[in-house]
């Protein structure tokens, strides 16, 4: 992505966001943590001038992460079911992204990294399985196979390896990795520091898999 206003307000509001849950500063994390993928949107959106393409999977896909962030926070207040209705915009997101990844290109995937990707799934499933009613697990579960299914097909944007013009790739296991904290954390053990690991992990992620689509996209282009 070029560089803009915009992705500097990401760089900022994300820094500002993160030492804020170090220092435990409750208000400015609360009202920071809503402002950070719009941010990133609009730095996506001025670095396309006109969205076509993946970029308006991404974009829509940026979009419903933002709905899944407000809808997350307002569990607290408003009851569980909030938490269903974040989880929902996140599965959302995910069926965008991999929406994007699809429009990259054809799939190129060693059989070896994808049953790695499915044998993550069931082990990670299978880890919370104990844990939770069975309304809860079928809607993790089934979040969890959209999660591992982008993961999964952001490898065509590498051909199977981790260049830098393929960002997305490290972004989408970091996406799994920051979900999968949440999940530990929320149904099976207390994870140390889970406030800053997840949200580091996520924005990283998010970011990584929009730089990622940017070159991707810029590369078949040229």
């Amino acid at each position: 992505m070029r560089r803009t206003p915009f992705l500097y307000s990401f760089y900022f509001i994300s820094l500002f966001h993160l030492l804020a849950l170090v220092a435990a500063w409750e208000p400015a994390v609360f009202y920071s943590k809503p402002l950070l993928m719009p941010s990133l949107l609009l730095a996506l959106i001025k670095s396309t001038g006109r969205l076509h393409g993946p970029f308006v999977a991404a974009a829509w896909a940026l979009a419903f992460s933002t709905g899944g962030d407000v809808l997350l926070m307002m569990e607290k207040n408003a009851g569980p079911l909030f938490f269903y209705f974040g989880l929902g915009s996140f599965l959302i997101a995910q069926l965008f992204y991999i929406r994007a990844f699809l429009q990259l290109g054809t799939i190129r995937i060693a059989s070896t990294w994808s049953l790695l990707y499915a044998l993550y799934y069931l082990v990670f499933i299978g880890s919370l399985f104990k844990a939770m009613d069975l309304p809860l697990l079928i809607a993790v579960a089934l979040y969890g196979l959209c999660l591992t299914t982008m993961a999964w097909n952001s490898w065509r944007t590498s051909g199977g390896n981790l260049m830098l013009s393929n960002l997305g790739v490290a972004g989408a296991i970091l996406f799994v990795a920051s979900d999968s904290l949440i999940a530990i954390n929320r149904f099976a053990m207390p994870v140390p520091s889970a406030g800053f690991l997840i949200m580091s992990t996520y924005i990283l992620a998010q970011y990584l898999i929009a730089e990622g689509i940017s070159r991707k996209a810029a590369l078949s282009k040229g």
